[in-house]
């Protein structure tokens, strides 16, 4: 004989009574926890190199998912990279309607024309960014790994801001 105690999931708890008399029992516990949505800052770091250019199309396809995925109240940017480093915006934007038509439009055209790979110029340009206090920043490179200088230095890093 099984008898479940609550009625939103399949058995999450249960207690069994053998042929011979053995009872055994099964609990399982569903805490409710509230997640708070935290403002976000994403910074997508694109290498635009040589070696990427027969990745490109596939990077552009990432990129599209990624940007058409942001959630609302996000800050977002677009880094790309190379020998030198271009960033879509000054600084990072509030994802919206006119910010999201700018930044598919400069996917769209992004190509492989960027000369070499250093990595550094624009992760410190990122990181030199002023924080917003609140907000987490997050960086995501899109590369092939194919960088230089390696090995290179750990660039130094400001603090990071309370949150």
């Amino acid at each position: 004989m099984t008898y479940g105690a609550h009625a939103a999931c399949a058995e999450p708890a249960s207690v069994e009574v053998g042929a011979g008399g053995a009872i055994t029992g099964l609990v399982t516990l569903f805490p409710h926890i509230l997640f708070r949505d935290q403002p976000r800052e994403l910074v997508f770091v694109i290498d635009r190199s040589g070696s990427m250019q027969p990745k490109m199309d596939q990077t552009r396809a990432a990129l599209r998912l990624f940007v058409l995925a942001l959630p609302p109240g996000t800050r977002f940017n677009i880094v790309g990279f190379g020998a030198d480093f271009q960033p879509l915006f000054e600084e990072s934007v509030l994802y919206g309607e006119e910010s999201l038509a700018i930044a598919l439009d400069h996917v769209e055209t992004m190509q492989a024309d960027m000369g070499g790979t250093n990595v550094l110029q624009p992760l410190a340009f990122v990181l030199s960014q002023p924080a917003v206090p609140g907000v987490q920043r997050q960086v995501i490179i899109l590369t092939d790994g194919q960088v230089s200088p390696f090995p290179f230095p750990a660039p130094s890093l400001p603090p990071s801001p309370p949150l």
